[in-house]
């Protein structure tokens, strides 16, 4: 859900204010926190803008991907899909709170910069149309945390917790862990490399594909790169 802080405003819609937005998607992990901690209110009423802080699905319920066949192409970033979700939704109800549709920036921190960097890059987000800029504050898509490079070794560790054969078809494996209850699922122990995560984005053919990330944010107006750029329908990243 997302925690919306907004102007006062006068109750008249003639007189409703058109206010930049800030959508603000929190790092520190991919398996744990909250945007409810970041409290929007002295921002918005000081700085003449709407800002919305994002909770999405962390940790094995969002980044879980059973996709056993690298090439398959199946779902598995559903915590990306959430981030999405809620722009589409802020698409089409912010200018209720006073916002402007067509003035939105997404900023993230940490894991969440590099949230905001897939979703730059993602096919599965129209360009230029759910956001506008872009700020990255302490990571990117290309930082070496960012991605989880081999997602199928830790879904298996899943299956094999929660008394699921890991090595049957992608189908038959999904409907195996659906069918698991919730403390199961969460109960599984899986062993991750030190310093690194088993459940972030991975490679899943649908928000992320298996193309170059350095390659494609890299297609900016002056070939430059910068952790803080503008994002436009012209291409993501141009240095402010």
């Amino acid at each position: 859900y997302l925690n919306i802080y907004a102007p006062a405003q006068s109750e008249s819609k003639e007189t409703l204010s058109k206010y930049p937005v800030l959508v603000f998607i929190h790092g520190e992990s991919y398996e744990w926190n909250s945007g409810n901690v970041y409290d929007g209110s002295v921002l918005a009423s000081y700085g003449g803008l709407v800002v919305i802080t994002v909770n999405y699905r962390l940790g094995i319920l969002g980044f879980l991907n059973a996709n056993t066949d690298p090439h398959l192409r199946s779902p598995a970033n559903y915590g990306l899909m959430d981030q999405i979700a809620a722009l589409h939704w802020i698409q089409e109800n912010i200018a209720f709170f006073g916002g402007d549709p067509r003035n939105v920036t997404l900023v993230g921190h940490g894991t969440g910069a590099a949230c905001v960097h897939f979703l730059m890059t993602s096919s599965a987000v129209p360009d230029g149309l759910l956001f506008h800029r872009a700020v990255l504050m302490s990571g990117s898509a290309l930082s070496p945390w960012a991605l989880v490079r081999e997602p199928a070794k830790f879904s298996r560790q899943v299956a094999r917790h929660v008394n699921c054969s890991p090595d049957v078809p992608h189908p038959h494996l999904l409907k195996c862990l659906r069918e698991k209850p919730l403390d199961v699922i969460l109960s599984a122990a899986v062993e991750a490399p030190e310093f690194a995560t088993a459940f972030g984005p991975s490679i899943d053919g649908v928000v992320i594909d298996s193309g170059n990330p350095e390659q494609r944010s890299s297609n900016t107006q002056d070939g430059g790169h910068g952790s803080y750029g503008e994002y436009s329908a012209s291409g993501p990243g141009r240095p402010l």
